[in-house]
């Protein structure tokens, strides 16, 4: 078992070694057997089985190039096709080290190509490093893909509070005027139905994301948040409203976009945009 550095472990990966001379295995395998799991195949056709039954389980695939059934370029063309090279170091390790197998093989994506007859030492220092330096970025993978994920839960958890609180301050504002908290909820639905209905009937001009849809019908509740700006003997008058109490009631929608204008920071938030917009277009 291998110490991670989060103090997790995991499992001891394999060593691949593909040639169809018994000998070269048995070197190979020696060399690597103090500290890895050896996997062998004496052809091509083989590794492949291997590699597709446990990708995960392979550190690294030692493979020569000339091999019956098929040789070690064939092989390696296949997994740099399937892309597996970018996660496990292929060595080609090989006799027939012609600039012609060279330049194919680092095409196909072989992290190193070594000539035999094999030295032990070397190999395991060369195939060591570069087996260490795709260990760590997996790591380093792992551990941002964990960082992403906390971020978008925690941007999730926000994005949740913000609609908690505007749909909270937008429904205490209709309480104080009277109104049921349930008028705040069906707006939000009839604004998502109104604009998908319009990107039905005119797809030409009218194109929304669902998150528009969402933010356009987030910013919709808040129509009405000026209403804290006006005086209970207006915003609750059981009468009709005088010409002068007319005239302060519509400033509402005024008022809204006074307030929307004390929160600078968010000038640039799409929802502050829409919500924006929405003021001015009842003011009209």
């Amino acid at each position: 078992m291998n110490l991670q550095e989060d103090g997790q472990t995991e499992e001891k990966t394999a060593i691949l070694i593909v040639d169809d001379n018994e000998i070269n295995r048995m070197i190979l395998s020696e060399t690597f057997r103090d500290q890895d799991k050896i996997l062998e195949a004496e052809n091509g056709k083989e590794a492949l089985d291997l590699i597709r039954r446990e990708p995960g389980g392979i550190s690294a695939i030692l493979l020569d190039i000339v091999m019956p059934e098929m040789d070690g370029l064939e092989l390696l063309e296949i997994l740099y096709k399937d892309g597996l090279t970018e996660s496990i170091p292929v060595f080609l390790i090989t006799a027939d080290s012609s600039e012609q197998n060279t330049q194919r093989g680092y095409q196909l994506g072989a992290m190193d190509i070594i000539e035999k007859p094999i030295v032990p030492y070397f190999v395991k220092k060369r195939v060591g490093s570069v087996v260490e330096l795709f260990h760590a970025r997996k790591r380093l993978s792992n551990t941002v893909h964990k960082q992403h994920q906390r971020l978008l839960a925690q941007e999730m958890e926000i994005y949740e509070l913000n609609n908690a609180i505007i749909e909270t301050l937008s429904t205490a504002i209709e309480f104080r005027s009277g109104e049921s908290g349930a008028h705040v909820k069906r707006i939000r639905e009839l604004t998502g139905l109104f604009l998908r209905r319009l990107m039905e009937i005119r797809p030409e001009k009218y194109q929304f994301s669902e998150d528009e849809i969402e933010m356009i019908s987030l910013a919709s509740i808040m129509h009405d948040v000026g209403k804290i700006a006006i005086p209970d003997h207006i915003l609750n008058k059981p009468g009709k409203l005088t010409k002068e109490e007319f005239e302060v009631m519509k400033q509402h929608t005024l008022k809204g976009c006074d307030l929307l204008c004390q929160i600078p920071k968010y000038h640039q938030n799409p929802l502050y945009q829409y919500a924006y917009d929405i003021f001015l277009q009842e003011a009209l």
